[in-house]
């Protein structure tokens, strides 16, 4: 079987780290040998170089664009795998996320409380997928990272792995997957509504608003 570039992240398939404005906004697991370079940028100021705008803004219906898999397992506060299938008939908040990142923790308490606003409402679902900063992932460690962060938190969202980053895969060749975090929205027929890359400050209202949209647009 051919190699993915998940597989591979070589210096030329791995991407670099993504802001906007001021703060840092995403960030994306690279090798150890990218990561040392890093460092070295980092000593010397240049670090900037590295960052660049990636935030998507426009809205996707008229693009009719769908993820041809899902493959999730349950990490920490989910009740089994996810597939395509189980995504029918819900608006769906997909997010992408790790320990490690620091723009993901500070969008996760968003998330977390949104999920919690919802949770009773048959018709959305979350899926926060804990992911490592390298390849290849050890599960192992993600989920006992994953299991304490949330612990400590005090968060109950529902997290899953993304076994050979097969849905990474899958958001890679519908939209571009270029950093963490990611999320998507799929409305209740599978569409792609809309995709953040990196923290936005605005994205818990507009998520928030989204979804209630979707919830009353017909199938």
């Amino acid at each position: 079987m051919p190699t993915t570039p998940w597989q591979e992240q070589s210096s030329e398939s791995a991407a670099g780290w993504v802001s906007e404005s001021l703060e840092p906004k995403g960030c994306l697991g690279l090798s150890g040998t990218v990561l040392a370079a890093a460092a070295i940028l980092v000593s010397v100021g240049v670090l900037a170089g590295l960052w660049w705008m990636s935030r998507q803004r426009e809205d996707l219906l008229q693009k009719k664009l769908r993820l041809q898999t899902v493959h999730l397992e349950p990490l920490v506060h989910a009740e089994g795998p996810i597939r395509l299938g189980d995504l029918h008939g819900k608006v769906v908040v997909l997010n992408f996320w790790g320990t490690w990142c620091p723009p993901c923790l500070m969008e996760l308490p968003h998330l977390a409380e949104l999920q919690r606003k919802y949770r009773a409402q048959e018709g959305v679902l979350f899926l926060a997928v804990s992911c490592g900063p390298a390849s290849p992932e050890d599960p192992e460690e993600i989920r006992s990272q994953t299991v304490a962060f949330l612990a400590n938190q005090g968060f109950d969202l529902p997290t899953y792995l993304d076994p050979g980053f097969v849905t990474r895969q899958a958001v890679a060749q519908a939209v571009g997957f270029r950093g963490y975090p990611t999320t998507l929205v799929l409305d209740r027929n599978g569409y792609i509504r809309k995709v953040w890359v990196g923290f936005d400050r605005q994205m818990p209202e507009q998520l928030d608003q989204l979804i209630q949209q979707l919830l009353v647009e017909a199938p």
